[in-house]
Order: structure tokens, then C-alpha cells, then sequence
């Protein structure tokens, strides 16, 4: 559909705005603005006095008009100055020196309250694009939103104010949002304009808008950047309302909007090879962050070894995308150096060979040097982007690292695999690793160290994985998530060079299929890179950039949003391995389940550590029914657990003998899993926390058998659940957690505030480490937090209708000198890290008596663990003796 017709001269006609009342007010407003930002006032009195014509144009005329005539006060974001510019003069000229050129011509810059774009008439988009003619006048008939075809002739630049509209008060007087223009420009930046200015004027969105934000919101990448858009340029008083109508458009579609992992929270992470196509693997860390998916170790071969470095460094998504745009990749392609030529400087084939030119020459040359070019810049340019992201002075080293980081090359002197590591190599330098990783054979040389010559850790093994197959490793019970590049075209072989590539890619790609199909508890996000090869450096653009970037982000997106299936259908040999390992477990079940969950234990000592998630489940009318051994008489805890799991409404049965310690869920359908222990007692008492042994089993027609047999020793009519409980969540005073605190010897005389905190450089921790089945239900809180309106994470309870009162302990902070160290609730503001959550509440103690229990550290450096960790572990220079006893005072035990 066309709404600018070239051939219908009517819809350039301009309407004068003939109310002067309403040109008065705006001419007011304006007089205001000047009066009150100097540097923006210099602007006009330049133009003036260069005979510069300029307007008014768009938004900030809109919000005037508005609010002069439907009484609403609304504040523009900039205001947009479009020139009517003479030769000889530049835009520069009548600037601040605080000046940034735009893609357009234009410029941006701050004034003294606010801020510009200004642009000469002949570069409007779609003046260029649609040749019209280059006037002010036809400005406002090339808006993308009516609601923006208008424009303001101030007084301080011609005889008189006026205003001009092209169908502005016909959208205005309608209330909708609808488009101007058919041809649309950037249209994820569309898109959050439409739903900011839908959100900032209550106006109704068209429905060819809704119909257009459909179709660019296929893609979850395009999704993201106009979330993303909309919470970085929206108006903070608009942005909640913003999010709403745009989430409310994409479920009206169908659309499954940015989809949460369930089973790659921690997980290791594998980035493949791939040359320039690299950039794709940005894009699929970005995904994977915004997915959930934290990695406790990360590994990579060739490119991907680049990204793996980053993100073991701790780089956010943002800081990689940014380095890597801003990156010309030409830039790699170095003059071969002599130290690395491999036939060394006196070959004869130095001597014997002549200049050739054409590809014959080529492959002489690349013969007599060992390769096309020096990989040396690969090296130079990450170790100082390293450096910035560390803070530190170069070398970066394996040790400086926040997560565990593997790199591969392939020794080709030595015939095998070199592997750099923390564990192995603690103190050599990491951009040393990569770039001999990153050295594609013939297009760089290899990479001289020693005896050794070191070359594309892909020629050995594209998707590393292996690295993680340890004996060591391999007690661990993580997922391994490989990251992989698919070249989608065929190649007709033309030439040598080809057919030497094609041959190489074969036969790594085939080894890498057998390896990952051998390997268990792996899984693989394909990501199609097109027409791009690895030694594309001088054809991938910022266009190629972005395109590999955005099929990174959703093919990982694609990978989440159908990752119960992956994980069904791929047999999983995993032993869990401790305490912390089988919490997990509970936790995952307990959201998984739609109609049961039982739990088969000598005791209830795993209730305090799940019970969000036991809460939860209740309150989705799971039924979670609990198989115990009696307590005791004298063990007051174990009584008052069992009684809170009756009152929350839980199913519970008592008897001397449980046939097994385990966890079934949904055991009467199809989707029926059960994780069995080797538990025999209590844990800390009877065994070590880190012995205890889970193994898993599934409705799969092998497992059918023990599911049958496991479920034959359970009755089934034993567990009677009170139906009828309801479980609110309510805020209280925080005074009522003040006076709890104030039982702590440690805080007897201290002043407590509860404050917004901001995860900042100052925020410190005394835990080295999250769990993951706490990070699992501090997402949970938070949604249940936001359902209710309460502020994250600020002082509430749970509530049953049996009486249940169970306070829900903010974060806890002590001010320690100018910092601010957290003694409970690290894992929130992980969980806030995480998911670009700026502050939340946090009770913030002073005047506190005693030293820390543990050695603070930066917030920043926490790793996600799923691993059973012993205290000492989990903390610096731990002393048990200055722990404070939160918990207990919090939750005191109630044995009446």
C-alpha cells in the first residue's frame, strides 16, 4: 500500500494551522526553551544570522500542540531541526565543538537542558530516496506517522510564527497511530517509535502498524532490539506502559517473545571455528544471555576462541558486539614475518622461486612464507580489548580470568592437539592462545613457539568439546552447549586453494558430527552463516556483520524455545553428584511438573532450601506429596517442618520404612521421570554432603520397567492435600525484619535503612560462587514479586489460609567503610546482574560490631556453580565463628 503517491500532487498539499491561539502557545514554549538552554538559543541566533530558513519539525511540535489543546503536559525527548542549507556552509559551523555526525549527514548534539538532531532538507530519507524535491515545505508529507507530519516556523527565524500539517490533526483528532509513508526505514527503530508514541499519547496503533510490527517481529533478534530501544529512549514515566502495549501486540500474534531456558541455566560452553563468520557467535552469546544460560567454563577452536575469551573475561554481550562492528577485519590481514615462516629464511625454495604473478605467484608466495599473511594483529587487538574489559595491564593471562577458559590449536609440528587452560597454563597469555588458535592454515602462517609450530586449533577439532571429557571433568553433571557454524552454500571448486579448503572443511566437519554424537550430555545450536567463508575478511562489512549477528541470536533463540525436546530425545548419562546437585533436581521438577510431584526422604532437612518452589508448585495445583520417616519426638525441626508442609498444603505420610530416596515427577503419564539416591539418613550427619548420588530415569521404553517398579512401592491413595489452601504474597513493614536483625549480636547497636540499591563497582560479596537451584528460584520470586506489584526484593511474607506467615528476607548489606558488602541475597543481585535489573531493595546496615565472616570481593567476579561445593569453597578465608545467624532468627523454629 502506497500512502505517498508521486503522481497525486494533492497529498503535498499543507494545511496552515489557522487557530492562533494554539500558534501562539507553541511560539510561547518555544520563547521558553531558548530562555532556558543558552547553547541551544546559540544555535538560532547563528542561523539567523546566516539567513539559514530552518523549522521546527515533528515530535517536539506534536507535543507542544498537544499540549495546548488536550491540557496534557508532555516532555519531548530532543527536538529535530531540519535547514534549508546554502552552499559554502556547514552544519559544523553554527555547533557546539559536543557534536556527533549521524549516518544521514546530520548531526546530534547536547544542549544545555536537552538535546538536537539537526539535518540539512537534502538528506531526509525519504526526500533522497523517493527524489522529491528538496523544500521545507514538502517536509512534513515525508513522515514515516502522520501523527508526526507537522512543522513549526519559529518567529526568531521568519516574519511570523506559523504551523504547517500534511493530515497531523486529522490523526490527532482520530487518536491513532498510522503510517504516513510506505516506505519505511530501519523498521525495528519503526516499530519503537510507534509503540513509545502510542505509550507517551494513549493514541490507538493502526492496524496496518500492528500488522507491520507482525511481520518485522518474526525474527526474536529484531524482538530484542526494539525491547531494547523502547527501555533505552522511552521516557522513564512511559516505559512500563511501552513494554506492556508491545508484549500485549506480540501475544495477540502468536508471537513466542524472547523464550527462557529451563535446562541450560549453567552449562559449559563450546564456540566453533569459523574465521570471520565469528561475528554469528556474538550474536549467539548475546541470545544465550538473554536466554538464561550462564556458562561455568567456556572453550573455543579458531574464532570462537575469540569469543570464548571475551566471555570468560566477564564481557557482556554489549561489549563483544560493540568491539567486534567496530573491528575492520582487513585490519587482520598483516605482512607475513619471518620468524614464523616455517621453511625458515634460507629455504631453497626462497632462493629457487621467482615473482610469478596471478595464482600460481599466489601459491608461491603463500609457499614461501607458510601462509598469506601474519596473524600477529589477532593477538595485538585482543589482548588490549582484554585488558580494557579486566582493567589490567597487558598480558592478560590465563589466571586473570573470571571463568575457566579452554583454547585448542594444533600443533602441526608435533602432530597433535596444544591446549591452553587455567588448570595448565595459568600464567601464559591469553591472546597468545587465541591468535595461534585463530592461524587458518596457508591464509596466516603458523605461529613459532619453540619447537612447536601452532596453527587453527579447527584442524584437529572444530567444536572442542573433548575438553571437557576428562576424568575430573566428567564428574561434573553439566550440559555441554556447542555453538556451531554451517556454511549453507556449495561451492563449485575452481581452483587449488579451493579444493585444499573444501578437503580440510570435510574432513573436520565429518570428525566433529562423530565426536559430538559420541559424546554424551551435549547438544548443538546450529547457526547458518550463508554465503560467508571463514577467510571472508574483506567482504564482511558492517551489513555482513549484523546479518551474521542477528542469525547467531536466533537460531539460539529457535534452540531454547524447543529445548525440552533436544533434551528428551537425547539419552543423558549423567550422574548427579551431592546435596546442592539433588536440590537442583527437586527445584527443576517442581517447575516442570503439571500433576505430581512425590518426594520419597528419610527426613525433611531439603524443605528449607526449595520452599519458594514448593510454594510455587502448590500454587499451580501441582500436587506435591511427600513420603517421610516420622519425626522424632525430640527433634523439634524435623516436627515443625513436616506441620509447615501440612499447612502450605502439601500431601504428606509417615511410615518407619521408605522403600527408596528420590524424586518422581508426573510418575502417572508419558512425561513421568524419576531421580533415585544413594542417600541413606541425614545429610551432615549420616553421610557427607558432597557422597550422596543421583541417577536419573525417564519414561523411555528402556526406563518404563524401573518407573513401573518404583511406582508399585508407592500406594497411591496415601497423601491426602488440603485443597483448600491459599498462599498470597503480601508486602509488610520493614520495620518488623528490623526488630528480627536486632537479635544478632553483631547488630545490636546498629542502624538499619531499606534503600534501592545499584549494582555498582562498590558492591561487594563474600560468596564466590551462586547455586544454581537458587538462581532457579530467585526467578521465580522475582516474577511472583512483579505479579503482585511488590518492589524487587523488598521486605514481604508468604501467607496461607492455615495461618503460615513466612517472611521473605530481603538482601542484606553491612557499610563497610565506603563499600557496601552483601552478607544475604547475593544470588538476587546475580539474578539482577543478570537480566539488566539497575538496583532493587536491600536493607543496608551500619554500625555493625565485629569482622566479616569471609574476604569481599566484586560483585562482578561471581561464577553460577550447580557442583556440591564445601564451605570452604564457597568463601575466602572463611570463619564460621563471625557467620550471622540470619536464618534462624528470620525463621525461628515454632515447637509450641
Amino acid at each position: 500500500m502506497e500512502y505517498i503517491d508521486l503522481n497525486n500532487k494533492d497529498i503535498f498539499l499543507l494545511n496552515e494551522l489557522d487557530d492562533s491561539t494554539v500558534v501562539d502557545a507553541i511560539q510561547k514554549k518555544f520563547d521558553d526553551f531558548l530562555n532556558n538552554d543558552p547553547m541551544l538559543s546559540s544555535v538560532f541566533t547563528k542561523l539567523k544570522e546566516a539567513s539559514i530558513p530552518a523549522v521546527i519539525f515533528g515530535g517536539w511540535v506534536r507535543d507542544q500542540y498537544l499540549s495546548c489543546t488536550r491540557n496534557v503536559e508532555l516532555s519531548p525527548r530532543d527536538i529535530d531541526i531540519v535547514v534549508d542549507l546554502p552552499k559554502g556552509i556547514s552544519l559544523e559551523s553554527i555547533l557546539s565543538k559536543d557534536n556527533k555526525k549521524t549516518m544521514f549527514g546530520g548531526y546530534v548534539a547536547k544542549t544545555t537542558i536537552s538535546s538536537l538532531d539537526i539535518w540539512d532538507i537534502k538528506n531526509t530519507y525519504l526526500i533522497n530516496s523517493l527524489s522529491l524535491e528538496s523544500s521545507l515545505t514538502v517536509l512534513p508529507s515525508t513522515t514515516v506517522f502522520s501523527i508526526n507530519s507537522i512543522i513549526f516556523y519559529p518567529s526568531q527565524l521568519h516574519q511570523k510564527a506559523k504551523v504547517l500539517e500534511s493530515g497531523f490533526i486529522d490523526a490527532i483528532d482520530k487518536g491513532t497511530i498510522s503510517f504516513k509513508s510506505s516506505r519505511v526505514p530501519f523498521p525495528t527503530v519503526q516499530v519503537a517509535r510507534a509503540v513509545m508514541y502510542s505509550a507517551k499519547c494513549s493514541f490507538e496503533l493502526h492496524s496496518d502498524v500492528k500488522k507491520f510490527i507482525h511481520q518485522v517481529c518474526i525474527s526474536p533478534y529484531d524482538v530484542e532490539t526494539i525491547f531494547e530501544g523502547i527501555n533505552n529512549y522511552c521516557p522513564s514515566k512511559y516505559k512500563e506502559k511501552a513494554n506492556h502495549i508491545f508484549t500485549q501486540i506480540l501475544k495477540e500474534a502468536g508471537l513466542e517473545y524472547l523464550p527462557k531456558t529451563h535446562f541450560f541455566n549453567h552449562c559449559w560452553g563450546v564456540f566453533e571455528g569459523g574465521g570471520v563468520r565469528g561475528a554469528a557467535l556474538a550474536g549467539a552469546y548475546k541470545a544465550a544471555v538473554s536466554s538464561g544460560i550462564n556458562f561455568g567454563r567456556v572453550a573455543g577452536t579458531s574464532a570462537g576462541s575469540i569469543v570464548a575469551a571475551l566471555v570468560a573475561s566477564g564481557a557482556t554481550p554489549e561489549f563483544i558486539l560493540n568491539q567486534l562492528e567496530k573491528k575492520d577485519f582487513n585490519d587482520f590481514m598483516k605482512t607475513t614475518l619471518t620468524k614464523d615462516n616455517a621453511f625458515g629464511s634460507k629455504s631453497l625454495w626462497r632462493h629457487l622461486t621467482k615473482p610469478i604473478n596471478g595464482l600460481p605467484g599466489e601459491l608461491v608466495d603463500i609457499w614461501k612464507n607458510s601462509g598469506k599473511y601474519s596473524s600477529i594483529e589477532i593477538q595485538t587487538w585482543l589482548d588490549r580489548i582484554l585488558c580494557e574489559q579486566l582493567g589490567i595491564r597487558p598480558p592478560v593471562r590465563f589466571s586473570d580470568l573470571t571463568i575457566p577458559l579452554y583454547i585448542v590449536a594444533s600443533d602441526i609440528a608435533a602432530g597433535k592437539p596444544r591446549l591452553w587452560s587455567k588448570e595448565e597454563t595459568p600464567n601464559e597469555s591469553v591472546a597468545f592462545a587465541v591468535r595461534c588458535s585463530s592461524s587458518i592454515p596457508l591464509y596466516f602462517q603458523p605461529v613459532s613457539d619453540g619447537t612447536s609450530l601452532l596453527v587453527d586449533g579447527g584442524m584437529i577439532s572444530n567444536v572442542p568439546s573433548w575438553v571437557f571429557s576428562t576424568p575430573e571433568m566428567q564428574k561434573k553433571s553439566s550440559r555441554i552447549l556447542c555453538f556451531r557454524l554451517q556454511d549453507t552454500t556449495n561451492s563449485e571448486i575452481t581452483s587449488l586453494t579451493g579444493f585444499i579448503e573444501s578437503l580440510v572443511s570435510t574432513v573436520i566437519n565429518g570428525g566433529t558430527e562423530i565426536q559430538l554424537q559420541m559424546q554424551n550430555n551435549t547438544y548443538a545450536v546450529n547457526i547458518p552463516t550463508g554465503e560467508y567463508k571463514a577467510t571472508d575478511f574483506d567482504r564482511v562489512d558492517l551489513e555482513a556483520k549484523n546479518w551474521l549477528i542477528k542469525s547467531g541470536f536466533d537460531s539460539v533463540k529457535e534452540f531454547v524455545r524447543d529445548e525440552r525436546i533436544a533434551v528428551r530425545n537425547r539419552s543423558e548419562n549423567i550422574i548427579y553428584k551431592g546435596f546442592d546437585e539433588k536440590l537442583l533436581l527437586i527445584v527443576e521438577y517442581l517447575n516442570e511438573a503439571t500433576d505430581e510431584v512425590l518426594i520419597v526422604s528419610s527426613n525433611s532437612y531439603w524443605l528449607y532450601f526449595v520452599f519458594p518452589s514448593v510454594v510455587f508448585a502448590l500454587d499451580r495445583g501441582v500436587n506435591v506429596n511427600i513420603l517421610l520417616k516420622p519425626a522424632k519426638p525430640d527433634d523439634k525441626d524435623e516436627i515443625y517442618r513436616q506441620r509447615l508442609l501440612k499447612d502450605i498444603g502439601a500431601g504428606l505420610f509417615s511410615n518407619e520404612e521408605i522403600p527408596f530416596e528420590g524424586v518422581l515427577l508426573d510418575r502417572f503419564n508419558e512425561r513421568a521421570i524419576a531421580a533415585i539416591s544413594t542417600a541413606d539418613g541425614v545429610v551432615g550427619r549420616d553421610y557427607q554432603y558432597s557422597e550422596e548420588k543421583i541417577r536419573v530415569y525417564s519414561n523411555r521404553s528402556y526406563d518404563s520397567p524401573i518407573l513401573n517398579a518404583l511406582n508399585n512401592q508407592i500406594e497411591a491413595d496415601i497423601f491426602e492435600n488440603n485443597k483448600n489452601v491459599n498462599i498470597t504474597i503480601e508486602s509488610i513493614p520493614p520495620e518488623q525484619v528490623f526488630e528480627k536483625l536486632k537479635e544478632i549480636s553483631q547488630y545490636k547497636n546498629s542502624t538499619f535503612t531499606l534503600e534501592s540499591v545499584s549494582l555498582s563497582d562498590k558492591l561487594m560479596t563474600l560468596d564466590l560462587h551462586v547455586k544454581e537451584y537458587k538462581l532457579a528460584q530467585v526467578a521465580l520470586l522475582a516474577s511472583i514479586f512483579k505479579k503482585a506489584n511488590i518492589a524487587l526484593f523488598s521486605p514481604a511474607t508468604f501467607k496461607t489460609s492455615l495461618g503460615v506467615n513466612s517472611i521473605i528476607t530481603p538482601p542484606i548489606i553491612e557499610k563497610v567503610g565506603s563499600e557496601f558488602v552483601i552478607i544475604e541475597g547475593h544470588t538476587r543481585f546475580y539474578y539482577a546482574l543478570k537480566n539488566n535489573i539497575h538496583s532493587i531493595k536491600a536493607i543496608i546496615i551500619n554500625g555493625v560490631t565485629g569482622i566479616l565472616p569471609a574476604k569481599p570481593r566484586a560483585i562482578s567476579m561471581l561464577n553460577l556453580v550447580s557442583d556440591t561445593l564445601d564451605k570452604s569453597e564457597l568463601f575466602d578465608n572463611f570463619d564460621n565463628n563471625q557467620m550471622r545467624p540470619i536464618e534462624s532468627v528470620m525463621h525461628p523454629v515454632d515447637d509450641s
